[in-house]
């Protein structure tokens, strides 16, 4: 999978993406999206690259109906710095009433960097150095 973590401020993510035992280079996990309503969301995404691809899609109008996902795992930051996550088995979106969140099979290393001080960017970089899913790099967004 990946880390993906959100600091109240930034969105970062690294850059591995893993088939089978073999870690690879991947496109950004975390970016910003423009809704087709004008409404900005920083967007981060673990799990399958096919899932997050249609994910970030369907956030950007070009699907009308809900994709299928079988392993997603999406963070989703609305302007007002709420955080929403949606899995393949959601419907919909559900609060995290926090300020800080992660996801990704790195998350509760994130987690626990960000509560102890860490940044978004410095909390992937330690999980990367603990979840052999995570690495490659770090990406960052903010609004």
């Amino acid at each position: 999978m990946t880390t993906c973590a959100f600091d109240g401020i930034t969105l970062a993510g690294d850059r591995q993406c893993t088939y089978g035992n073999t870690p690879t280079r991947t496109q950004s996990k975390v970016c910003r999206i423009m809704a087709p309503d004008g409404r900005i969301f920083l967007v981060a995404n673990a799990g399958l690259e096919s899932d997050s691809r249609s994910f970030k899609e369907w956030m950007l109008g070009l699907h009308a109906d809900r994709p299928s996902f079988s392993d997603l795992s999406a963070m989703v930051i609305d302007e007002q710095r709420r955080i929403w996550l949606y899995t393949e088995k959601t419907h919909g979106y559900e609060q995290v009433h926090a300020r800080c969140w992660a996801i990704g099979t790195g998350c509760d290393y994130a987690l626990g960097a960000m509560h102890a001080g860490a940044d978004a960017k410095k909390a992937v970089k330690i999980a990367a150095k603990l979840d052999v899913n995570t690495g490659f790099g770090v990406t960052s967004v903010r609004f």
